[in-house]
């Protein structure tokens, strides 16, 4: 069976959903640190 491989171009748009509403939520702290070290390409949302 072939393989399909799409191509995209930048921004690649990324969707974040934390679970916990509080500030200090090592998830949300996890989040942050991802888009920090993300490639300038990725778009967070």
């Amino acid at each position: 069976m072939p393989v399909e491989i799409f191509t995209h171009e930048p921004p690649y748009r990324v969707g974040v959903i934390i679970g916990s509403l509080s500030k200090e939520s090592i998830n949300r702290k996890l989040a942050k640190a991802l888009e920090k070290l993300a490639p300038p390409e990725m778009d967070f949302h």
